[in-house]
């Protein structure tokens, strides 16, 4: 079954929404249990984004792949600076976003608390 370019978009928009909702809820659950955001987190957080989105079965192995491909995490250790908190892209946005909804509301540099 072919699909067009519409269908391709709304097939990939579908995907990221699901990921980004399976990302998030995993990393909701760390920051509620007060887990520090650290390199180790978001590498821990993607492998079982993608262990799960893989289990689901729902979507194409080459879509979750082509995502693992895109969003390699560098193999630093300790938490993560601001710039690094901001430099978080694909599977790992997600993460980024839960860590700063909790900032300081007062006006702190965005992503402070994460890197303390």
């Amino acid at each position: 079954m072919e699909i067009n370019d519409e269908e391709s978009h709304i097939l990939r928009a579908a995907f990221r929404a699901d990921v980004t909702q399976i990302v998030r809820v995993i990393a909701q659950r760390h920051r509620a249990s007060g887990a520090a955001l650290t390199w180790q987190l978001v590498r821990d957080v993607r492998e079982e984004a993608l262990a799960d989105i893989g289990l689901a079965s729902r979507w194409p192995i080459s879509m979750i792949e082509q995502l693992a491909a895109a969003s390699p995490v560098p193999p630093s250790d300790g938490q993560l600076t601001a710039a690094d908190v901001d430099g978080l892209r694909d599977l790992a946005a997600p993460i980024r976003e839960i860590y700063l909804e909790s900032d300081d509301p007062s006006g702190g540099t965005p992503g402070s608390q994460a890197a303390r």
